[in-house]
């Protein structure tokens, strides 16, 4: 990590999500357009990103465990022995980190920037953490979130062992929640709270 370069304006960006919202699409882009992002100076990291992202992830995590440990005494150079010498010029770039993990909970994202800021923003120099988030017709999200969902969670697991004799006797097929009671019990779970109170947000906000 370079002392004697002069300082340039250097942002961090997180993509939360939520999920359904494009977030492969922005994911794969980002990780196929790395030429251009570097023109740049900017470098991703997140989904399908593969070695880089988990090497990325555990530097964070071992920069995390170093704060907290350390706590007031903590140095930049100590925050540094996390890093290869090949990787360390990443702190030198801007950052695009996405994962829609990060929108499953107001507290995780919250959690995460505030971990992002105590590292890049107090030790490495980052001038700004951008927020960005994905939106789309709830309507719409919903229904491809069920397609998800019985894609994932109800034909895989019914359609394993799939056709059987007695299936095939009877022409039947497994058979999945149905749309409407799919979202109805989503819509419960996430607007009303434990005593039947009307909640402000779902899970998506």
């Amino acid at each position: 990590f370079s002392r004697t370069k002069p300082k340039t304006k250097k942002f961090f960006v997180i993509h939360i999500g939520p999920s359904k919202t494009g977030t492969s699409s922005i994911q794969s882009d980002s990780l196929h357009a790395h030429e251009v992002l570097q023109k740049d100076n900017t470098r991703y990291f997140g989904r399908l990103g593969g070695k880089p992202t988990r090497y990325f992830f555990n530097a964070n995590k071992c920069m995390d465990k170093i704060i907290k440990n350390e706590h007031i005494t903590t140095t930049k150079l100590l925050l540094l022995d996390c890093w290869k010498d090949e990787e360390v010029g990443t702190l030198e770039m801007n950052i695009i980190y996405s994962d829609e993990g990060f929108s499953y909970g107001p507290k995780w994202v919250k959690w995460h920037v505030n971990r992002i800021k105590a590292i890049y923003v107090d030790y490495f120099d980052y001038d700004e953490i951008i927020v960005v988030g994905g939106y789309r017709r709830y309507g719409e999200w919903m229904k491809s979130v069920y397609s998800e969902w019985a894609k994932y969670w109800c034909r895989e697991k019914k359609c394993g062992d799939w056709p059987t004799k007695i299936a095939v006797q009877n022409s039947s097929l497994p058979s999945c929640q149905k749309i409407w009671t799919f979202i109805i019990e989503h819509v419960r779970t996430n607007h009303y709270d434990s005593i039947g109170q009307h909640k402000k947000y779902t899970n998506i906000d």
